[in-house]
């Protein structure tokens, strides 16, 4: 009871520190909210509050959007790059397969384990991937975007596609010095046509934070996983949450 009561203690301090974001331009781990928050609760339960930019991945709910005219790249293309970076083998295949089992089942992915029941025989590509893999929600009209300050660089470079590895080269760079304050800062001399497709898959603030709460007593250690979400009133409210 001690260490549930803690938890959610730990949550609710979490999304206080998102709520309470002072930059609101950009989202950077550097900031208050992204340091790691350490506390002793009343009935003696050691806890700790991560608040991580969910942002920073392939969104594997993004295999089911409908690709129209402005469309670049396919979701399906970028998700066999990233597994190219990755050196899975037939990577063109697997990707194929991975985004026909998804849309196959017809419903938003809630966690990345979903995708052993959907393709068991990738069991162990898919735990290799975990690390580049998300499934976040996905809005009808508006796809998340890449988070250039957290991005995995192999992401953003799936996502962006080979032509523009020197550009993402640039990004790892600038973000290692100081936040990127705005998508502009780090496109000087991209043409209009790449602007505008850079635009519709990535921001320099982000809307979708994990917060885990990793507890521990002398008997034993309990980890909450939340993603939540910031509201347009400045809030923040839990979209699932799992112990």
């Amino acid at each position: 009871m001690e260490m549930r009561a803690a938890q959610n203690l730990g949550l609710r301090i979490g999304m206080e520190r998102l709520s309470e974001d002072d930059i609101p331009a950009y989202d950077d781990a550097r900031e208050s909210w992204g340091q790691p928050l350490r506390f002793r609760s009343s009935d003696g339960v050691d806890v700790l509050v991560e608040v991580l930019d969910a942002q920073n991945r392939f969104n594997l709910n993004r295999l089911t959007l409908p690709v129209t005219p402005a469309t670049v790249r396919t979701p399906e293309q970028m998700l066999a790059d990233l597994m190219r970076m990755k050196e899975i083998p037939e990577a063109n295949t697997r990707a194929a397969e991975w985004t026909g089992a998804v849309k196959e089942l017809d419903e938003e992915l809630q966690d990345p384990g979903q995708m052993f029941a959907l393709a068991p025989e990738d069991a162990p590509l898919i735990s290799f991937l975990a690390s580049s893999i998300a499934t976040l929600p996905r809005p009808e009209s508006r796809p998340m975007k890449l988070n250039l300050n957290s991005v995995q660089p192999e992401v953003l470079l799936s996502v962006t596609g080979p032509q523009l590895a020197g550009w993402v080269n640039t990004v790892v760079s600038q973000r290692e010095t100081a936040p990127i304050p705005s998508i502009g800062a780090t496109t000087a001399g991209l043409p209009p046509l790449v602007l505008g497709a850079l635009s519709r898959v990535v921001d320099v603030r982000s809307e979708t934070f994990e917060i885990r709460v990793t507890t521990e007593t002398d008997r034993m250690q309990s980890t909450l996983q939340a993603l939540v979400k910031r509201t347009p009133g400045g809030g923040v409210e839990v979209i699932r949450c799992r112990w």
